[in-house]
């Protein structure tokens, strides 16, 4: 069947949407940021981007909150319908070392071959406890399940065959919850975690084995719930969104460990007069910068000039924000994800575009 979209002349067969599109590259004063991937004209009613990756080659991996994923390369889009049953929706993609693609819902896990998902219930006979929200493979091909919920559930590992499971029970673990899993330099898996009570704080799982970094605000932490994570060759970098008042401290912000002395920094991006501290996603570019975006709750700004945004943490401590009009963000626009390409460029996630961002250079 062909049909017209966009004035681009579509095929579609078994589930599968081919659909050929241009960028708009719109850069600041004739940087290369600014490139768009637009899904705007590919996303179902009510549908939005929630989370995105990069495979080497350049192709972006991208899932919507009703379960598409989503494949562009070079202008061309390939949407591919993922079985999920009812009431089943995707949470998590992951592109391994290898450009594997994984893919974690709100009860399975596997690995996307050909558009073809290959959906798994169990790890090493036992099953998970859903939903699995985070999902991560390192360069030795172990992989990394966060799944569980606020009162049961935790980490299940693979290395090559075996599978070990990590929980409050029978580990370090202090909650069952899994925000965020990252892959740190050297192969590590970094791990942000949150349960019932206020328990939660940042693990990393490493030659096998689980160890509890920070736990609760007695460690240092802002709150006891850490919910986004970035690490570089010496520091990690710890993100909080936070979508509440809390009388003890601020309400969301960023923390910066040094991996070598252990000092924790608190920075808060409202300071700025510009951007809420509501930090929904952390990227690292290619120069190891830490490059964040903000979320913003309109019933109760902690700043009432503040706004959703993307910014880079200079290693200062500064925060230099990246201009909404510029790249045509509104002030409000839900920014779900930031992520590096292959060659360390950042692209910001809207509900519907990708966008390449950079900013100017002295």
């Amino acid at each position: 069947m062909l049909f017209m979209l966009n004035r681009r002349w579509v095929a579609s067969a078994a589930g599968i949407l081919i659909l050929v599109s241009c960028g708009s590259p719109f850069g600041p004063n004739g940087s290369s940021g600014g490139d768009v991937r637009d899904f705007t004209s590919f996303l179902q009613a009510n549908d939005f981007l929630i989370d995105a990756a990069f495979s080497s080659d350049g192709t972006l991996w991208a899932l919507t909150f009703l379960g598409d994923l989503l494949q562009e390369l070079n202008g061309t889009i390939t949407r591919h319908n993922m079985p999920f049953e009812a009431a089943e929706r995707g949470l998590d993609v992951f592109v391994d070392s290898a450009d594997r693609v994984w893919l974690g819902s709100t009860a399975a896990f596997g690995e996307v071959q050909g558009g073809e998902w290959d959906r798994q219930t169990t790890a090493g006979g036992t099953d998970i406890v859903p939903p699995v929200r985070a999902i991560a493979v390192n360069s030795d091909g172990d992989l990394l399940l966060g799944a569980g919920n606020s009162s049961e559930g935790g980490l299940w590992l693979r290395r090559g065959d075996q599978w070990t499971s990590f929980t409050p029970d029978n580990s370090a673990l202090k909650a069952t919850g899994t925000s965020e899993i990252v892959v740190g330099p050297d192969g590590s898996f970094w791990i942000a975690s949150m349960g019932v009570g206020g328990h939660g704080g940042v693990g990393r799982v490493r030659d096998g084995r689980f160890e509890s970094i920070l736990s609760g605000q007695a460690s240092g932490l802002l709150y006891p719930t850490p919910e986004r994570l970035a690490v570089t060759e010496t520091r990690l970098v710890i993100g909080f969104e936070v979508l509440f008042f809390d009388d003890a401290g601020p309400d969301g912000g960023l923390q910066t460990f040094d991996l070598a002395t252990g000092v924790l920094d608190s920075i808060f991006p409202a300071t700025t007069g510009v951007m809420s501290s509501r930090v929904r996603a952390i990227a690292v570019d290619a120069h190891g910068a830490i490059w964040f975006t903000t979320s913003l709750d309109e019933a109760q700004p902690m700043c009432p000039n503040c706004f959703s945004g993307v910014a880079r943490l200079e290693p200062s401590g500064q925060i230099t924000a990246v201009s909404r009009d510029l790249y045509g963000l509104a002030p409000n626009e839900f920014l779900p994800m930031i992520l590096t390409d292959p060659i360390g460029q950042i692209h910001v996630v809207t509900e519907e575009r990708v966008i390449h961002v950079s900013l100017p250079e002295n």
